[in-house]
């Protein structure tokens, strides 16, 4: 949220500052989900692309999210909504599939 409202504040456009913010927070996510959540050490080069492409697929549900909510509330209030549903989402596809032993 913090690199998202710098970025609004700097008038980046929302969406670019929406797949800024979420690349920025995924670069420590995997190493941490990995050794932490999911305890799950080998086969890293095939794990970090499943999980780049999780991503991507929620930044795409994010931008979608945030463009259906800006008009009502904001930019930094349709983020705000949008954060649960997209981790909720990827923390699913990183246990089913990223993660999984």
């Amino acid at each position: 949220l913090i690199i998202f409202r710098t970025l609004i504040v700097s008038s980046t456009n929302i969406y670019l500052s929406n797949i800024l913010s979420i690349y920025a927070a995924s670069l420590i996510s995997f190493t941490l989900n990995g050794k932490y959540n999911f305890k799950v050490f080998d086969d890293k080069i095939r794990r970090y692309i499943i999980f780049v492409l999780i991503i991507i697929i929620g930044s795409v549900l994010s931008s979608l999210i945030i463009r259906l909510f800006v008009p009502f509330l904001g930019p930094m209030y349709a983020k705000i909504i949008s954060l649960p549903i997209v981790t909720l989402f990827q923390f699913i596809c990183n246990f089913k599939i990223t993660f999984k032993k």
